[in-house]
């Protein structure tokens, strides 16, 4: 907050404490500012940085006071300078709280999860997606996904994990979206197990879970007769087009 016009920031120090892991969101050149009324006066506010923090341990922690050099405008734009401040940030005391025993840090946020649609009837060979989206607040970059185990006869590829930030929220978050590729190899009646997804609520303070599934669907074609005139071949699956995102 000031009451003079800053026209940028050519040094900027993040508070610095043990125990805590930063991740810079915004780190602006120039001090764009709004007008906003304290204690019955006027002052511009200024955003010069940010960043996250995420505590790793817990206990007492104090963040120990950033810094930022800026340039204030003396006088006017026409016959005014710029003249070099630096300005300090007071420490602050931190506390806490542990998490419950088997919980991760990266499970903590506000979250909401949804997934795709899997038909429940698909040529053999077809490629199908097993989507899972998590949306929230929180380190939804570090958020982690259980593992997937596929039944005989299901062949899955490298997962495709995607994270889109907010931007310019008051807290950390965003959307990932977590996609398998599945394509079956034998006909018949298969079924993707449940998958549990869970996380920590800060605000209620409880584990949260949501179960994706499971899956069943009917698996249609033959697969090519063996080849007994060739040595080491194995059967092979006439395989269908291959089908785009669910």
């Amino acid at each position: 907050y000031s009451r003079v016009r800053l026209e940028g920031v050519s040094e900027l120090d993040y508070p610095e404490a043990p125990g805590i892991w930063w991740e810079q969101l915004d780190n602006p050149t120039r001090a764009g500012s709004e007008v906003v009324v304290y204690s019955g006066r006027r002052f511009r506010r200024h955003m010069i940085g940010r960043i996250a923090g995420f505590a790793e341990r817990a206990g007492e922690l104090e963040l120990a006071g950033g810094q930022a050099v800026v340039q204030v405008l003396q006088g006017d734009m026409f016959f005014g300078g710029v003249k070099e401040k630096t300005l300090y940030a007071n420490p602050i005391q931190l506390r806490v709280r542990a998490l419950p025993q088997g919980v991760q840090a990266a499970h903590v946020g506000r979250y909401r999860v949804r997934h795709g649609f899997i038909p429940d009837r698909v040529n053999l060979g077809d490629v199908i997606e097993l989507k899972v989206t998590v949306a929230g607040d929180g380190n939804i970059k570090a958020f982690p996904l259980p593992e997937v185990r596929l039944p005989p006869g299901l062949r899955g590829f490298t997962p495709k994990r995607e994270v889109e930030m907010k931007e310019g929220a008051a807290l950390i978050g965003g959307e990932l979206t977590w996609t398998l590729p599945i394509q079956a190899t034998v006909p018949g009646k298969h079924r993707l197990q449940g998958l549990e997804v869970r996380w920590f609520d800060p605000d209620k303070q409880t584990e949260r879970r949501t179960i994706v599934g499971p899956f069943e669907f009917d698996v249609v074609g033959t697969l090519a007769p063996i080849d007994d005139s060739g040595l080491g071949e194995t059967s092979q699956a006439t395989v269908g087009g291959v089908r785009g995102p669910i």
